[in-house]
């Protein structure tokens, strides 16, 4: 009695994880258009945008200019100078 050792080749299919695809979907639209604007040279950024006239846009501009100008910028609040007159 001679023994024989077959193997047998089995595939096994592997679910994709994550979300599924859906053709013509708005999110396939937003990414092929984002992957568009990548491959064009565009900078992506995420988060919200700010506003160049917001307060703090401002104060970040008043401080970036103060820090060119040499002056020495420390951390808080900005001391106010009163004078007092007797």
């Amino acid at each position: 009695m001679s023994t024989e050792n077959t193997t047998v080749a089995t595939a096994t299919e592997t679910k994709r994880k994550g979300r599924p695809t859906v053709e013509g979907s708005k999110r396939q639209l937003v990414l092929a258009a984002r992957a568009e604007q990548i491959a064009n040279g565009a900078e992506i950024k995420r988060g919200r945008p700010s506003s160049g006239d917001s307060k703090r846009q401002l104060k970040l501009q008043e401080k970036a200019e103060r820090i060119a100008r040499g002056e020495r910028v420390g951390p808080g609040r900005p001391k106010v100078k009163t004078e007092v007159t007797a």
